[in-house]
């Protein structure tokens, strides 16, 4: 009788245990099919190092280098000013191109600057200041890493007592916070590199471009009054074309500076300071010229009004005439916030 008893206790537990894993299977394979609940790596570790940022140059960073041609003739001046952006204003030409000049130059820049009047490259060519400061390579700004989606909570009809289900959720919970934990580490670290290694960096750049900035405008100044002394050996406005300015002269000058440099840069700039009198029009000499759609700033001093019938005569011409010629936009100023207009017009086509 007693071994029948125990028998029978057996097979009950037997069976009762068979039903806790039939139970226990039936439990999982319900925690698998349900929906909603992710599973997250966490990755990168929760013990993150520096690690070196790649180098790259932003295409805005510091512009693009430039090649600007100059041609101007002091005799355009007549009893007209060129004022500067601080109110000051003069009636000397070559002051003015020499503090004008250096501020619409970026580091990389050329610049070559012709005297109209003159009837051969040699002679007419004034200087040539070039910075031969380079943009540096700088750091991407850091940015934030992407917030991890929040863990799906548990189907509200599925409860809380399955131990596993809550396990699953504590863990995905803990991966994600980990994982988050660790990216803004990440990000703190690049942004602290960021700030002592770029900071350095454009601050030093920053320095050398203002110095050469510094020297180009003694150097300009020098070049400039040299030239005045007519060392280069012919006689200006010999002829009556050269007389009313030569500017197709000057525009052949310019022809061959952009043929042999345009493709170099990255944008190719003409400047004029003249009144723009001509003597013989539609290029006559048959000059070779080609202005490589190059943009044009032209400042006519003596035209106070630049809605005077004169002005706009010559405006309408050289309009049609640049065009022609292969030129790009043309923009027209005068002696009145000469600087100002000028620095504006290069730090618009500078974007």
């Amino acid at each position: 009788m007693l071994k029948t008893s125990h028998n029978l206790k057996k097979k009950i537990f037997a069976t009762a245990l068979i039903f806790f894993f039939i139970l226990t299977a039936c439990e999982v394979k319900k925690f698998d099919d349900m929906e909603g609940v992710a599973t997250w790596t966490p990755s990168p570790s929760l013990t993150p190092t520096c690690v070196p940022i790649a180098l790259s140059t932003p295409d805005d960073w510091g512009g693009r280098p430039r090649l600007i041609s100059v041609l101007y003739d002091p005799r355009s001046m007549d009893d007209q000013s060129l004022e500067f952006k601080n109110n000051g204003k003069t009636q000397d030409m070559l002051l003015f191109m020499s503090k004008v000049i250096p501020n619409i130059m970026h580091p990389s820049d050329q610049v070559a600057i012709f005297h109209l009047g003159y009837s051969t490259y040699e002679a007419a060519r004034v200087s040539r200041p070039t910075s031969h400061t380079f943009k540096p390579l700088l750091y991407d700004t850091p940015s934030p890493y992407e917030k991890i989606p929040t863990l799906t909570p548990l189907p509200p009809d599925y409860g809380f007592d399955n131990v596993a289900a809550q396990n699953e959720h504590r863990k995905q919970s803990t991966a994600i916070a980990n994982t988050q934990q660790a990216d803004e580490q990440l990000y703190n670290c690049k942004v602290a590199q960021w700030d002592s290694v770029v900071k350095s960096t454009a601050t030093a750049w920053d320095a050398t471009a203002t110095a050469e900035i510094g020297g180009i405008t003694i150097n300009l100044y020098d070049d400039l009054k040299k030239f005045e002394q007519n060392l280069n050996g012919e006689t200006p406005y010999s002829t009556d074309e050269l007389f009313y300015g030569g500017i197709y002269h000057g525009l052949s000058f310019v022809t061959r500076v952009f043929q042999a440099e345009c493709s170099k840069y990255g944008d190719c700039i003409l400047v004029i300071i003249d009144d723009m009198r001509v003597y013989h029009e539609h290029n006559q000499d048959m000059l070779p010229i080609d202005l490589y759609e190059a943009n044009i700033f032209v400042i006519m001093p003596n035209c106070v009004d630049m809605q005077d019938t004169k002005c706009l005569e010559r405006q309408k011409y050289w309009s049609n005439e640049i065009e022609i010629l292969n030129g790009g936009e043309i923009t027209y100023s005068n002696g009145s916030r000469a600087e100002t207009n000028l620095l504006e017009y290069f730090n618009s086509k500078n974007k």
